[in-house]
């Protein structure tokens, strides 16, 4: 099974991070990405809660870093994938989360990602890049 891996930054500063193994088997890559996608757009309503009460009110959606092109399609622009079909609900929950504005999916070259630190091992070239 794959693992997810959420790091929440807050400007440039990480400020909370999640690794879990994932508790379904996906199949490609860009399902694993979708899964953990769906588990970090859970937390949206409690970021923008506490930033809230920080005094720090969030306005527009937040920005979700993907390095998966699929997923980031899936996510915008929907419809009827048939390798995916089975996570429809999945995919409908985000999908009414970008609808909404709530998230915004947006590309991270792999090399960028922080939270891939958190689900496999990298070089120490990347670790001290991140």
């Amino acid at each position: 099974r794959g693992h997810t891996g959420i790091a929440i930054k807050f400007g440039n500063t990480v400020v909370a991070t999640r690794s879990t193994k994932q508790k379904i088997q996906a199949r490609s890559s860009t399902e694993a990405e979708l899964i953990a996608a769906e588990e970090c757009a859970t937390y949206v309503p409690y970021l923008r809660k506490l930033c809230q009460e920080l005094g720090v009110p969030q306005r527009g959606p937040l920005v979700m870093g993907q390095d998966n092109k699929s997923s980031m399609f899936i996510m915008v622009q929907g419809g009827q994938f048939q390798r995916v079909k089975h996570m429809l609900s999945r995919i409908s929950y985000l999908r009414s989360m970008v609808d909404s504005k709530e998230i915004q999916p947006s590309y991270v070259p792999t090399k960028d990602m922080v939270a891939d630190m958190l689900t496999k091992p990298l070089s120490a070239k990347l670790l001290q890049h991140h």
